[in-house]
């Protein structure tokens, strides 16, 4: 990888502001960026074992609702 559009979904959609899903999402993708480093927003994103945009998106919904709860319970404001 390197960094370039069309490398990786991940950094299409965060950091060249690409459509690769669609919304929801990216949307959902860019707030998991916020809640996940780099290097571990990566390898979650590559330990999936899901080709198809449905899966992603449940993946991706339900990895955001676990993150976005164990931030509110540890007194973080997330959207």
């Amino acid at each position: 990888m390197n960094g370039k559009q069309h490398d990786h979904p991940i950094s299409d959609i965060i950091d060249h502001q690409m459509t690769v899903y669609g919304e929801p999402t990216d949307g959902n993708i860019k707030k998991l960026g916020k809640l996940m480093d780099r290097h571990r927003l990566f390898a979650w994103f590559e330990n999936l074992a899901y080709p198809e945009s449905a899966d992603v998106t449940g993946a991706v919904a339900k990895k955001l609702a676990e993150l976005q709860a164990h931030a509110k319970g540890s007194g973080w404001e997330v959207d």
